[in-house]
């Protein structure tokens, strides 16, 4: 198991990989060598230590209530994505940090919002899963 990190059943979606606890018929892990985390974009590579226990995240609190980490990250990234698909800059984050932390191909913020926005629906999906 030194080379394999352990993973959790995976779905792709357009170059996005999500982890989900594996239940069922199997029970057993999925295994997957670490050359393929390369192939990994930093937002999969977080949830994947967060979720392993390997990465510490902040406690996110809304209105009284613990919200993921990585959907409040998602939340307020599609925002600064909006903000500046409309011509407008952001403080503290950069449309060339949030295309290379996602994984988005395009040239402007317009191209890639709705790549962002496909990315947070299918983590909805996935959380509701849970």
């Amino acid at each position: 198991m030194d080379s394999t990190v352990k993973l959790r059943t995976i779905l792709h979606i357009k170059n996005f990989i999500f982890f989900k606890h594996l239940v069922g018929s199997l029970g057993n892990s999925i295994y997957l060598k670490v050359s393929k985390l390369k192939n990994m974009t930093k937002f999969e590579q977080s949830m994947l230590a967060a979720e392993e226990g390997q990465q510490q995240v902040p406690t996110v609190t809304f209105e009284g209530q613990s919200i993921p980490f990585h959907g409040y990250q998602l939340a307020s990234h599609i925002y600064a994505l909006r903000i500046m698909a409309i011509g407008m800059k952001m403080r503290g984050v950069t449309f060339t940090q949030i295309k290379k932390y996602y994984g988005l191909r395009g040239r402007t913020a317009k191209d890639c919002l709705p790549q962002l926005q496909a990315i947070q629906e299918k983590y909805r999906e996935l959380s509701q899963n849970n």
